[in-house]
């Protein structure tokens, strides 16, 4: 039989995914907040607000010029699911 123990309810902070993820860069903590919001939060649908509230939590992976990179972060990271 299946002894697998049902999906935690517990909550996991961006920083954990991050670290769980081997984040080292922009798209990287993107992906990491996005994750974050979607299982921890619930949240279907997020905003840009949203996700770089959530990246900055992760403050040992979050750097200032992840804001200003958001957009391309983002774009990399749709461009990548496309390919």
């Amino acid at each position: 039989g299946d002894n697998s123990k049902p999906a935690s309810t517990e909550k996991v902070s961006a920083s954990a995914i991050a670290q769980k993820l081997g984040a080292t860069s922009g798209p990287d903590l993107v992906k990491a907040a996005v994750a974050c919001l979607a299982f921890s939060h619930k949240k279907d649908i997020v905003s840009r607000k949203e996700i770089l509230k959530e990246m900055q939590t992760a403050t040992h992976f979050y750097k200032k010029t992840y804001m200003k990179n958001l957009g391309g972060s983002l774009g990399s990271l749709v461009a990548s699911k496309d390919s």
